[in-house]
């Protein structure tokens, strides 16, 4: 979960509502990642993205209260706010 240890020692010890943000800015990264390498990362993407869909169906939803999903931020959008 990350490079430094206590740095991960800590997020291992909260609650999983407390590491949403966590995770799913690291799916966003995996996922911006994948777009720009599309021959890096064969078999996780495909595995990461039956992960993700399960979890934007309605029943996980209702039960865990939040998403891990959001939208992948792209250059051209805040490129065009310059």
């Amino acid at each position: 979960m990350s490079s430094d240890f206590s740095e991960g020692s800590e997020i291992g010890e909260k609650s999983l509502r407390d590491n949403i943000p966590y995770f799913s800015k690291a799916f966003e990264i995996a996922r911006r990642f994948k777009v720009m390498n599309p021959e890096k990362m064969r078999s996780t993407y495909g595995k990461m993205m039956f992960m993700l869909q399960d979890s934007q169906s309605s029943f996980v939803k209702r039960e865990t209260e939040f998403s891990l999903v959001q939208p992948i931020q792209l250059g051209l959008p805040t490129l065009s706010l310059i």
